[in-house]
């Protein structure tokens, strides 16, 4: 009996974030543990002119649920507009390869998903992506990476992920700048 209590206590320490809160009720500890996707390079615009373009790409990984936050409740594919031709294909899973939402040829720099499942319920926590872009010139990229979406307000999310977290209003012409404001940061409590 002393041996099972012991194990019990064990496990509910192990599963815990930082804050007190039980990562296993709030299931924010994984998010932000990696920095936003980003991507640049020089494409040739196929145009008359031949101009070179530079292309960025950045993907957020943070999503606040709260009416008030304005586009930082959105996840956006977010291509500098002179290199982006559309979004070919967007696939979002949950942890346990559910998914959350998947279209085709989107058109870029829209929003794409506001957090809703295809059960009509909110999906709260770490998802991961799949979205193929094609650019001007023709090419094709595939981009991977891993997001979150939270609740604003004191819900569990493990402050010292705030650093890593990057929303819409960070990109800075397809990088990560974390100086840039954004109302998630008065949600982290």
């Amino acid at each position: 009996m002393k041996t099972n209590l012991f194990f019990l206590i064990l496990l509910v320490l192990l599963t815990t974030c930082k804050d007190g809160m039980p990562c296993v009720e709030n299931n924010y500890c994984a998010c932000c543990d990696e920095l936003p996707v980003t991507d640049e390079f020089d494409i040739i615009n196929p145009g008359a002119t031949q101009d070179t373009v530079h292309a960025t790409v950045y993907f957020p990984n943070l999503m606040v649920s709260a009416p008030n936050l304005g586009i930082e409740k959105y996840w956006i594919v977010a291509v500098s507009p002179s290199a982006s031709y559309r979004t070919l294909k967007l696939q979002i899973f949950d942890d346990s390869e559910n998914v959350l939402f998947s279209a085709t040829n989107l058109p870029p720099n829209e929003p794409v998903w506001d957090g809703i499942k295809p059960d009509g319920t909110e999906h709260f926590g770490p998802f991961h992506f799949i979205c193929e872009v094609q650019f001007i010139d023709g090419q094709i990229k595939e981009y991977t990476g891993n997001a979150c979406r939270i609740e604003c307000g004191p819900k569990g999310f493990p402050k010292e992920n705030i650093e890593k977290c990057g929303t819409l209003s960070q990109n800075d012409n397809g990088t990560f700048n974390p100086d840039l404001p954004t109302a998630a940061s008065t949600c982290i409590e």
